[in-house]
C-alpha cells in the first residue's frame, strides 16, 4: 500500500474506517496503529475476517471478551492467544468445540480436565491423547467415555486396553452379553481381537465371574 493511501487512512473518520473493514477486512493490516489501538475498529476488524486478531494491538489482544469473539468465529486461531488465557476453561472449552486439535495447547491443568476430556470424546476420538495419562487409564472415566463412544478404544492410548478385567468389561458392553451362555461368543471376540496377547485361562474365570451374576 503506497504512503498517499496509509495517509488517507489515517484522516478518515471512524465511520469511514467501520465500512472498508466490512468490504475488505484483509486491509486491516495496513491501517495505522490508532486503529489498531481503538476498540469497536478491532472488533469489527476480527468480525469481518477472525485472521485479524494477529494485527490489534498487544493491549487488545489480552482482552478476554475480544479472544472470546475471535475463538467463536473461527477456532483455529486459538494457537495466537497470550499463554495465561490457556488456562481459561471457558476459553479453551470454546476453542476445543470449534477445533478440536486444540488440545494441543492447553495448560497442563486443563489437561487433566475431565468435562474437556469427554468433549474430545465426541468430538475426535484421537485427539483425547493430547490429554493426561491419569485421565487415560483411569478405569472409571474410560469407561463412561466407552458408554459415550464406543469407537474410541482403538484410538485410546492407555495401559488399560491390556487389563483383562477392563476387556472383558469393554466386550461384554460392546457385544451386548448378559449371561454365562455368551461366554463362547466372548472367548471368540478375545482372540479375534486380542490374539496371543493375553492369558485366556484368567479372562476365562474373570469373565465367568462377571457373567455368572
Amino acid at each position: 500500500m503506497f504512503s498517499s493511501e496509509r495517509e488517507l487512512l489515517e484522516n478518515l473518520e471512524k465511520d469511514e474506517i467501520l465500512k472498508i473493514l466490512r468490504n475488505k477486512p484483509h486491509l486491516f493490516f495496513f491501517f495505522p496503529q490508532r486503529w489498531k489501538d481503538d476498540k469497536e475498529i478491532a472488533v469489527e476488524a476480527i468480525y469481518n475476517s477472525p485472521y485479524n486478531y494477529k494485527y490489534i494491538s498487544n493491549e487488545l489482544q489480552n482482552e478476554r471478551t475480544i479472544i472470546l469473539q475471535t475463538i467463536a468465529l473461527n477456532g483455529y486461531f486459538f494457537y495466537m492467544i497470550p499463554q495465561r488465557f490457556r488456562d481459561d476453561k471457558e476459553i479453551c472449552y470454546l476453542a476445543i468445540n470449534n477445533y478440536s486439535f486444540n488440545t494441543r495447547y492447553l495448560s497442563e491443568r486443563l489437561k487433566y480436565d475431565e468435562d474437556i476430556f469427554f468433549l474430545l470424546v465426541m468430538k475426535n476420538s484421537w485427539t483425547i491423547n493430547y490429554m493426561s495419562c491419569s485421565l487415560r487409564n483411569n478405569t472409571e472415566i474410560v469407561n463412561k467415555a466407552l458408554n459415550m463412544n464406543r469407537n474410541i478404544l482403538g484410538y485410546l492410548n492407555t495401559t488399560l486396553k491390556y487389563e483383562i478385567s477392563f476387556i472383558v468389561n469393554v466386550l461384554i458392553n460392546k457385544h451386548n452379553l448378559e449371561n454365562l451362555k455368551d461366554m463362547g461368543k466372548l472367548m471368540g471376540f478375545v482372540k479375534k481381537d486380542y490374539p496371543g496377547e493375553v492369558d485366556m485361562g484368567l479372562v476365562g474365570k474373570i469373565a465367568k465371574s462377571k457373567l455368572g451374576n
